[in-house]
């Protein structure tokens, strides 16, 4: 009973898994646009939400020999870009997101785990090769994480993504659907002759979406279990019942003449040919014949042996 039991469970647990695994995904994007001044305070972060899912933004630098510092993110219409404290006021196309001098990186930190899988880069100047990390921070949305070589290590997907030609083009990346509540885009950091200059327009995913009936189906396995154990706990007391008071199996009550003649008040009975022979437990033995026949009240027809130790 215990194994169908569970069999039951474990049958619900992974039925209820499997539908949600099918649950439908909503793609969504999170377009970034503004009318920011091209440079500020450095290590701002900018707040974007589209289809219930929002998303911190902020600016880094990092310069060849390693060293990173936070940067300004600006926000046009045309999307998002980094001005590092090496650009000045960011005109003449230094707030672009570029790998000229020091190499820029946004980092998107979302409110729940999703896969991103392009993004759209506009405003391109010369090149927009890129260069990407996906993966997952506790908490990353209210945290806030600041970028470092271990934090970009820690995180599951890189790839660069190189441009076939000059100009706005949608960036397509993430073919194995990482799933992550972290995203970093960086003008390319492998390229040999770094000069791709863009801003970053949109990020494009898609989010898992539970149907209710699907989510109700988590608590099956639970509601399994607890009805078991109800249904459990009621027969225990019938099958007590039905059974009545517990004995040894071999075991019974001394017919009052046994109990009167030796002194004894149980004893076993097995058939030995055609008698009945009943092993007894005495208090004391020692002044007691060790092997004696009486007359069997319980059954009229036999003699009843008694054995002591």
């Amino acid at each position: 009973m215990q194994k169908k039991g569970k069999r039951i469970i474990a049958s619900a647990l992974l039925l209820s898994l499997g539908i949600l695994a099918g649950s439908p995904a909503n793609a969504l994007t999170l377009t970034f646009s503004g009318s920011s001044p091209l440079d500020g305070a450095d290590g701002n972060i900018r707040t974007f939400s589209a289809s219930g899912v929002s998303v911190n933004a902020s600016a880094f630098s990092r310069e060849s020999d390693g060293t990173w510092a936070t940067a300004f993110l600006s926000a046009n219409a045309l999307g998002l870009g980094v001005t590092d404290s090496s650009e000045g006021d960011g005109t003449n196309n230094l707030f672009l997101v570029d790998n000229v001098g020091r190499d820029n990186y946004v980092l998107f930190e979302f409110s729940e785990k999703i896969v991103v899988d392009s993004a759209f880069l506009d405003n391109v100047v010369n090149d927009s090769d890129l260069s990407v990390w996906i993966g997952s921070i506790d908490d990353a949305f209210n945290t806030h994480n600041t970028l470092s070589d271990g934090v970009l290590g820690a995180l599951s997907l890189f790839e660069t993504n190189d441009a076939v030609s000059a100009g706005s083009r949608l960036a397509a990346f993430n073919d194995g659907g990482i799933n992550g509540n972290v995203l970093v885009l960086a003008a390319s950091v492998t390229d040999s002759t770094p000069e791709d200059r863009f801003l970053i327009t949109s990020v494009s995913a898609t989010v898992s979406v539970p149907e209710p009936w699907s989510i109700a189906l988590l608590g099956l396995p639970v509601f399994v279990l607890a009805a078991a154990g109800r249904r459990r706990q009621q027969g225990e007391p019938e099958a007590r019942r039905a059974e009545g008071p517990q004995q040894h199996p071999r075991s019974a009550a001394v017919p009052a003449t046994l109990a009167h003649v030796y002194g004894i008040d149980s004893y076993r009975i097995r058939a030995v040919g055609s008698a009945t022979q009943a092993e007894s437990f005495p208090e004391s033995c020692s002044n007691r014949p060790k092997r004696g026949t009486v007359s069997s009240h319980f059954h009229p027809r036999r003699s009843a042996s008694l054995l002591y130790d």
